[in-house]
């Protein structure tokens, strides 16, 4: 248990302790309030306005910059050298703090899936103590896959894609190509779109397999009990009852354990989420600002950044759901036995 926590990453550590987790116990379990992680997931917001806010005033003055070059009668040459220039000093203030994001995401992922290689095991052992063979062995292979799977995709897709989606979107927003815009819009909701069915498949595909489990694990359980009751009539009684009991305990312990994880998981992800959500507003309530003031390309840009970020809430959320939902479902199936 002491392991598990020590995979949690330090910021999160801090953040449990705010909410009352600071430890994997029943009791700790017991006396969590969720009103204690709403508190904080609102304070995340308070911090991340603050945060945006020079973000948001420095796109605000690009726009009023951008104003200020089209109302006044330049040379023609000089307007668009002028308008060329803001356009490009504007898309390396955004790519300097939308990297800044993908890296902070892809943190955030590397330390939840270190955290579910030591969680894994020892939730399927509890599981596996309690009764539930069947149930741990398809849980713990089916998320070590996953996690397998999904930190090989974050190294070796996740960065590089990210960076060569910007720089498409970017570079057709600069030539003003419809067709090219369109294309970096399709590629944002594909991915997206692919992401939320594969998360919505895989709670399928978990939900099926930890119900045939369950049904295996009750019916081996039963017979068993069954068993020891008929040929052992007094002392198979009482190792029957006493089974039970320890199964109980152990199912305690499990669901302690799991409901620890489940939190750790919000705690990982809620900062680094927040934030990107408030980016994304940003990004939209100056994309609106710059549309209302005819600046199509400088919209365009901010549009193709906001596609960019999408992605990446949408790799947190897959990768949230692989923490949270699948130990969810595990424990709140209910005690077979």
């Amino acid at each position: 248990m002491g392991q598990i926590y020590e995979n949690i990453p330090d910021y999160a550590k801090e953040e449990m302790k705010i909410v009352g987790v600071d430890e994997i116990s029943a009791d700790t379990m017991k006396n969590f309030k969720i009103s204690s992680l709403l508190n904080r997931a609102v304070s995340y917001f308070t911090k991340g306005f603050s945060d945006l806010k020079s973000t948001f005033l420095i796109l605000i003055s690009f726009c009023a910059i951008e104003i200020f070059i089209s109302a006044f009668s330049f040379d023609n040459d000089i307007k668009k050298a002028a308008d060329f220039a803001l356009k490009l000093v504007m898309a390396v203030f955004l790519l300097n703090t939308f990297m800044e994001f993908v890296s902070k995401a892809y943190e955030v992922i590397r330390d939840s899936i270190r955290f579910m290689y030591s969680f894994v095991p020892v939730f399927c052992g509890l599981t596996y103590a309690g009764g539930k063979i069947t149930s741990a062995n398809a849980f713990g292979g089916v998320m070590l896959m996953l996690c397998e799977i999904t930190g090989r995709i974050m190294e070796t897709v996740f960065l590089p894609f990210c960076t060569c989606f910007i720089a498409f979107s970017v570079s057709a927003a600069f030539a003003s190509s419809e067709l090219l815009v369109r294309v970096s819009k399709i590629i944002s909701k594909v991915v997206t779109t692919l992401l939320i069915g594969v998360s919505g498949a895989l709670a399928f595909f978990l939900s099926i397999s930890n119900h045939m489990a369950e049904a295996a694990d009750t019916a081996a359980i039963k017979t068993a009990g069954f068993l020891a009751g008929t040929f052992v009539p007094v002392i198979g009684s009482a190792l029957k009852d006493a089974a039970g009991s320890f199964r109980g305990c152990m199912y305690i312990i499990q669901a302690s354990l799991g409901s620890f994880a489940i939190i750790a998981g919000l705690v990982i992800f809620l900062p680094s989420i927040t934030e990107l959500f408030l980016y994304k507003l940003t990004l939209s309530l100056t994309s609106a600002v710059f549309s209302s003031s005819k600046q199509k390309e400088e919209a365009e840009i901010l549009n193709s950044f906001k596609g960019a970020v999408n992605i990446i809430l949408a790799a947190l959320f897959f990768v949230l759901f692989i923490m949270v939902i699948s130990t969810g479902i595990v424990i709140f199936s209910g005690y077979g036995g």
